[in-house]
Protein backbone atom coordinates (compact mmCIF):
# COMPACT_ATOMS: atom_id res chain seq x y z
CA UNK A 1 0.00 0.00 0.00
CA UNK A 2 2.80 2.42 0.88
CA UNK A 3 4.42 1.98 -2.55
CA UNK A 4 1.09 2.60 -4.23
CA UNK A 5 0.54 5.84 -2.30
CA UNK A 6 4.08 7.02 -3.08
CA UNK A 7 3.26 6.53 -6.78
CA UNK A 8 -0.32 7.84 -6.64
CA UNK A 9 0.21 11.20 -4.94
CA UNK A 10 2.84 12.52 -7.40
CA UNK A 11 0.83 11.06 -10.30
CA UNK A 12 -2.32 12.92 -9.21
CA UNK A 13 -0.33 16.12 -8.77
CA UNK A 14 1.12 15.71 -12.26
CA UNK A 15 -2.33 15.10 -13.77
CA UNK A 16 -3.71 18.16 -11.97
CA UNK A 17 -0.80 20.29 -13.16
CA UNK A 18 -1.26 19.02 -16.71
CA UNK A 19 -4.88 20.19 -16.57
CA UNK A 20 -4.27 23.56 -14.91
CA UNK A 21 -1.01 24.76 -16.48
CA UNK A 22 -2.36 25.08 -20.05
CA UNK A 23 -5.19 27.27 -18.75
CA UNK A 24 -2.66 29.53 -17.06
CA UNK A 25 0.03 29.80 -19.76
CA UNK A 26 -1.83 29.52 -23.07
CA UNK A 27 -2.62 33.24 -23.29
CA UNK A 28 0.19 35.75 -22.99
CA UNK A 29 -0.14 37.82 -19.82
CA UNK A 30 -0.62 41.57 -20.04
CA UNK A 31 2.77 43.27 -20.16
CA UNK A 32 3.74 44.55 -16.72
CA UNK A 33 5.83 47.46 -17.91
CA UNK A 34 8.88 45.83 -16.31
CA UNK A 35 10.92 43.85 -18.84
CA UNK A 36 12.56 41.70 -16.15
CA UNK A 37 9.13 40.69 -14.79
CA UNK A 38 7.80 39.99 -18.31
CA UNK A 39 10.85 37.89 -19.17
CA UNK A 40 10.59 36.05 -15.85
CA UNK A 41 6.90 35.20 -16.48
CA UNK A 42 7.74 33.91 -19.97
CA UNK A 43 10.50 31.77 -18.44
CA UNK A 44 8.08 30.46 -15.84
CA UNK A 45 5.53 29.50 -18.50
CA UNK A 46 8.25 27.75 -20.50
CA UNK A 47 9.66 25.99 -17.44
CA UNK A 48 6.27 24.72 -16.22
CA UNK A 49 5.30 23.59 -19.72
CA UNK A 50 8.54 21.65 -20.20
CA UNK A 51 8.45 20.17 -16.71
CA UNK A 52 4.92 18.87 -17.33
CA UNK A 53 5.65 17.70 -20.90
CA UNK A 54 3.33 20.28 -22.47
CA UNK A 55 3.82 22.39 -25.58
CA UNK A 56 5.61 25.62 -24.74
CA UNK A 57 3.35 28.56 -25.69
CA UNK A 58 4.55 30.54 -28.70
CA UNK A 59 4.16 33.87 -26.86
CA UNK A 60 7.11 32.98 -24.64
CA UNK A 61 9.43 33.55 -27.62
CA UNK A 62 8.37 37.18 -28.12
CA UNK A 63 11.62 39.22 -28.30
CA UNK A 64 10.30 41.45 -25.48
CA UNK A 65 10.58 38.41 -23.19
CA UNK A 66 14.38 38.33 -23.51
CA UNK A 67 16.76 40.67 -21.73
CA UNK A 68 19.75 42.32 -23.37
CA UNK A 69 21.74 42.44 -20.13
CA UNK A 70 22.01 39.72 -17.45
CA UNK A 71 19.83 40.01 -14.36
CA UNK A 72 20.87 38.16 -11.19
CA UNK A 73 18.39 37.34 -8.43
CA UNK A 74 20.70 37.66 -5.47
CA UNK A 75 23.96 39.21 -4.45
CA UNK A 76 27.24 39.38 -6.36
CA UNK A 77 28.67 36.69 -4.08
CA UNK A 78 26.37 33.98 -5.48
CA UNK A 79 26.52 34.85 -9.20
CA UNK A 80 28.62 31.76 -9.99
CA UNK A 81 26.09 29.53 -8.25
CA UNK A 82 23.21 31.18 -10.11
CA UNK A 83 25.01 30.80 -13.44
CA UNK A 84 25.54 27.09 -12.77
CA UNK A 85 22.09 26.21 -11.45
CA UNK A 86 19.52 28.36 -13.30
CA UNK A 87 17.19 26.30 -15.52
CA UNK A 88 17.49 26.97 -19.26
CA UNK A 89 14.04 28.59 -19.49
CA UNK A 90 15.45 31.58 -17.58
CA UNK A 91 19.11 31.28 -18.51
CA UNK A 92 18.32 31.83 -22.20
CA UNK A 93 16.51 35.04 -21.18
CA UNK A 94 19.61 36.17 -19.21
CA UNK A 95 17.77 35.82 -15.92
CA UNK A 96 19.84 33.96 -13.37
CA UNK A 97 17.68 32.86 -10.47
CA UNK A 98 19.16 29.51 -9.50
CA UNK A 99 17.48 26.18 -9.16
CA UNK A 100 14.20 25.65 -7.34
CA UNK A 101 11.22 23.34 -7.61
CA UNK A 102 7.55 23.84 -8.17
Amino acid sequence: MSDFLHWLIPELAKQEAAAVIPMVVTEAPVKTGNQVADAYLAGLAEYLSQKNELVVPAWTNDPHNFLKEPFYVGTKSIEDLLLATTPSAWRRRLIFCGEFSF
